[in-house]
């Protein structure tokens, strides 16, 4: 990118804004590239490199030095002559002129008097006159001190922009950069020739040095030398810049007949041999056409061969711009994808300059409309330089093997990264699970793991999907990708707030009221009517029958089950009856939750899914309980009977013998051992 100088608060104040003859001249160097607008906040292709430095080196150290001049160098105002410093003869010289000065008014008190009009009159045209005078004369000082300060600023920019387009070269080839180098040898020997003090081989540290300093008279020093790049110099075994200084002329200067060639040749003026022009007119002139000779360079050699003249003629004026000489620069190996990148970029200004202005008519500021027009304007000269360039610049030839060459490399990189991933897919084909999940970066693991549990659904974008799929289904071999969206509505049916969900917490309950009353179905309960114990049991009958209703009305358990299950409860007529009609209904109740985890579990998008339990902690060793026989105790942490669980091992029992039924954890086991001296289970299977 182009350097972009911003001048100090102190040094634009130090120039007369408010009068139009300054315009611009508080404006920094235009240096190429950096008059295109402020780009917008879309982001932009990043042109191939090689890519320039921000720091132009001598750029800025010409700038530096030259606004510090400006500033010191700033006339003081002016004073009252009475107080001014000076000798007697100073002083008479002074006095002698306002005197001659005032003759001078004097001189017309008679001018334009008409009949009747007196020394009134006269005195007033005196007056007149002299305020005429004063104010030519203050126009001339003016003027003469603004041509001076443009001069000078010109000289400066001159420098910088020859400077700039030096550092521009760096990224050219060996050829491109002896066409400039060989334009200034020209001009050094030139000047040389018609004797001009001339110095070569400065290099840019010495150069930097010198322009800290200024000058006798108070001039700056690229008010007094040219400074001409002219190639690299190998200094303690290390290239470095060097420049040639040439005297400038305050006069008119005739460059050779090489000079005008080389301008004619590159989009320049065909002047005739003996011309003289102003210093800073032939600097200008030379500098253009050293950006039409790297610029026509370039594309010449995407062409392989020479530009003819109607091209020449038609884009001189584009080649020498500073959107066309930035573009080349960043990539001059590859001028084509420069120009059509640059294109891009400058169409996206133009877009937002449209919409610039369109906002500022819409508020109806006229300084805003006026600057966004003037920022769509100027968009719309970059944008139509460099599609000139890219119309009447390169032949059929060359865009066609540009568009081959692009389409080459496109096919190469696909090719190189399918080649990788086959690679990769041999090392991996044969893993799956967490061995395959090891063998990806860290943050898809995550991604990968969570879309296979069924944790995280697949992104929107079906091409983002696909990709996590195929790693998904690497791992996780049974993952189904229909289920991936119906899970988490499984999720919600079953162990959430749905109907089902609902129904199966009632059914858990339900299997807590039946431990209670297993546990309240005594001899006292069933065969007094009339006892405390008998009214107990009656009312967790009651809850337990409730607790069944609502599970029905869930659809965890049918209606035709539900009443049967009543009917079983209310059987009966020992101690032992009724208890084993209350582990009838816990083992229905049980067959009726496991029935839904079956239901769950087969939503669920893959094995490695964690289906959560939909049997609670406590209906589980409830229901141990009560198929024991009210031998095991309740475990408030048991899991045992909770569906999808691993089981554990039938705890030892005492007071069984071989061919015995004992429940644990939910699970029949027949005894095939028991330990002689202490009663317990060896075996079961």
């Amino acid at each position: 990118m182009a350097t972009t100088i911003q001048l100090p608060q102190d040094i634009q104040s130090a120039l007369d804004s408010a009068d139009s003859r300054f315009a611009g001249s508080q404006n920094g160097p235009e240096i190429p590239g950096t008059s295109m607008p402020i780009a917008p906040t879309t982001e932009q292709p990043a042109p191939a490199a090689p890519q320039l430095q921000n720091d132009a080196g001598t750029v800025d150290a010409i700038a530096s030095s030259y606004f510090s001049h400006l500033l010191q160098n700033q006339p003081a105002r002016p004073q009252n002559p009475s107080a001014g410093p000076g000798g007697f003869a100073a002083k008479l010289s002074a006095a002698l002129g306002n005197v001659n000065a005032s003759l001078g008014d004097a001189s017309h008190a008679t001018d334009n008097l008409r009949p009747g009009e007196g020394g009134a009159s006269g005195v007033a045209n005196t007056l007149a006159a002299r305020n005429e005078r004063l104010s030519k004369q203050k126009q001339q000082n003016f003027e003469n001190n603004l041509a001076s300060k443009r001069d000078a600023r010109d000289s400066a920019l001159n420098s910088m922009q020859m400077a700039l387009h030096a550092k521009q070269l760096e990224a050219y080839d060996e050829a491109a950069r002896q066409k400039v180098y060989s334009s200034n040898a020209s001009t050094v020997k030139s000047r040389e020739d018609q004797g001009f003090s001339v110095e070569r081989g400065v290099t840019e540290n010495s150069l930097q040095e010198r322009m800290k300093k200024d000058l006798p008279d108070g001039k700056h020093f690229t008010d007094v030398f040219d400074i001409l790049p002219e190639g690299e110099a190998e200094v303690n075994g290390q290239k470095v810049k060097t420049y040639s200084l040439v005297e400038k002329s305050s006069k008119p200067v005739k460059p050779s007949d090489d000079e005008l060639n080389f301008i004619k040749a590159n989009g320049g003026p065909d002047l005739p041999t003996g011309t003289a022009l102003p210093e800073n007119t032939l600097i200008g002139l030379r500098l253009n056409a050293q950006r039409v000779a790297t610029a026509t360079h370039a594309i010449e050699a995407a062409n392989a061969q020479a530009l003819d003249d109607k091209q020449k003629t038609m884009l001189k004026n584009d080649l020498a711009s500073s959107a066309v000489q930035h573009a080349l620069a960043q990539n001059p190996a590859d001028p084509i994808s420069a120009i059509q990148q640059a294109g891009q970029v400058a169409q996206d200004h133009v877009n937002h300059g449209q919409q610039l202005l369109q906002a500022a008519q819409q508020h109806g500021d006229p300084n805003a409309i006026q600057e966004a027009q003037q920022y769509l304007d100027g968009a719309n000269k970059e944008l139509k330089s460099l599609q000139n360039v890219a119309a009447y610049g390169f032949s059929e030839n060359a865009i066609k093997e540009h568009e081959q060459a692009r389409h080459n490399r496109a096919e190469e990189q696909n090719k190189a990264e399918e080649l990788r991933q086959k690679k990769s897919q041999a090392l991996t084909s044969n893993l799956t699970g967490e061995d395959y999940l090891k063998t990806l970066p860290v943050g898809q693991q995550s991604v990968v793991r969570a879309v296979g549990e069924g944790r995280q659904a697949l992104p929107a974008n079906r091409k983002e999907a696909l990709a996590i799929l195929e790693h998904v289904h690497q791992a996780y071999s049974d993952f189904d990708e229909a289920k991936v969206k119906s899970w988490q509505k499984a999720v919600n049916e079953y162990n959430g707030s749905g109907k089902t969900a609902q129904s199966l917490v009632r059914a858990n309950t339900a299997m807590a009221h039946a431990k209670a009353l297993y546990d309240e179905t005594t001899a006292d309960a069933v065969l007094n009517p009339f006892s405390k114990a008998h009214q107990d049991r009656e009312i967790t009958l009651g809850l337990l029958k409730d607790e069944i209703g609502a599970a029905v009305k869930g659809g965890v358990v049918t209606e035709g089950e539900g009443k049967d299950l009543f009917d079983r409860l209310g059987g009966g007529l020992t101690v032992g009856a009724k208890r084993e009609r209350i582990a009838e209904v816990t083992r229905r109740l049980h067959d009726r939750i496991e029935e839904q985890q079956t239901k769950f579990a087969s939503a669920a998008p893959s094995s490695a899914t964690k289906v959560p339990s939909l049997m609670s902690p406590q209906a589980a060793s409830a229901y141990d309980y009560v198929q024991s026989g009210g031998k095991l105790q309740p475990q408030q942490s048991s899991q045992s009977s909770q569906p999808n669980q691993q089981q554990q091992p039938p705890a030892q029992s005492q007071g069984h013998k071989v061919g015995d039924q004992i429940v644990q954890n939910g699970r029949t086991f027949i005894v095939t051992s028991v330990d002689p001296a202490t009663g317990k289970v060896t075996g079961a299977k």
